[in-house]
């Protein structure tokens, strides 16, 4: 994945607990955040186009998010281009993605600070033009959308 020459898109899970996804996002349990995410993955990336999901370092494994994104990813038939990893250096992973799309995680500070391109589904406080993707959930995936920097995604 991240020595192969497929791009890749990483998404930052965070914990079903956190305060910021039970207060501060639309989404009462972060399968509709996966479910929301995969479904645009499926119809609109490219078929060259990896999707990383990072589970939270601190996930209890209760969830057993790997299960659930298979099945997720079959149903969509995309299973060949979906990986669920835990662990890994997360600057490595957000420096060789071609962007980052999280709820409202920290690990978006981390995308921006590294000029990656980042896209927040939920309120957060770097959720801002100039900073942040505003396109939308369908627009990263294709090669023209704008980077805060004005590159592609």
């Amino acid at each position: 994945m991240l020595g192969g020459p497929a791009p890749f898109t990483l998404v930052a899970m965070q914990l079903q607990s956190d305060y910021q996804i039970r207060a501060a996002s639309p989404y009462t349990h972060l399968e509709e955040f996966l479910v929301e995410i995969l479904n645009s993955f499926a119809v609109h990336a490219p078929k060259d186009r990896r999707l990383v999901i990072k589970i939270h370092p601190l996930d209890n494994g209760i969830e057993r998010w790997p299960g659930r994104v298979s099945r997720l990813a079959a149903n969509l038939g995309v299973s060949d281009r979906v990986d669920v990893i835990k662990g890994g250096d997360l600057g490595a992973l957000i420096e060789k993605s071609t962007g980052v799309i999280c709820a409202n995680s920290t690990v978006g500070l981390h995308a921006i600070q590294a000029g990656v391109p980042c896209l927040a589904l939920a309120p957060a406080i770097y959720r801002l033009p100039g900073l942040t993707h505003q396109g939308g959930l369908n627009s990263p995936w294709t090669p023209t959308s704008p980077r805060p920097s004005s590159a592609p995604w």
